[in-house]
């Protein structure tokens, strides 16, 4: 019997089963985007069932975990993203540009 583990807002509902899929998924993406044992991403996700998915893909791919939360600046964001050594990020199409700006002088590819 899978039960119900997530619901969030009352909108979307995930069983042990289908978050551990979605994290499954994850780790898939971003060890085909040249994540490897070791690298560092930077997660920068509101908060969701995806921001769940996405720390755990992110841990099955070997990698470390760096949390940014949405609300930092871009100057807060790049000292984050800079002090952690960050190799990766990931983060909701509405921050990209301001992820695009602060890893604009890091080396690191934006997701």
């Amino acid at each position: 019997m899978d039960v119900l583990l997530f619901k969030v807002d009352g909108v979307e509902r995930l069983t042990r089963r289908e978050l551990f899929l979605r994290i499954q998924r994850y780790a898939a993406g971003f060890q085909q985007h040249g994540v490897s044992a070791g690298d560092r991403v930077c997660v920068h996700l509101s908060n969701s069932l995806d921001n769940v998915a996405a720390m755990y893909g992110c841990i099955f791919a070997g990698a470390c975990l760096v949390l940014a939360k949405t609300s930092l600046t871009e100057g807060e964001l790049r000292y984050q993203m800079e002090d952690s050594d960050s190799t990766h990020v990931l983060s909701d199409v509405q921050f990209a540009n301001k992820v695009k700006k602060a890893a604009a002088s890091l080396a690191l590819k934006v997701q």
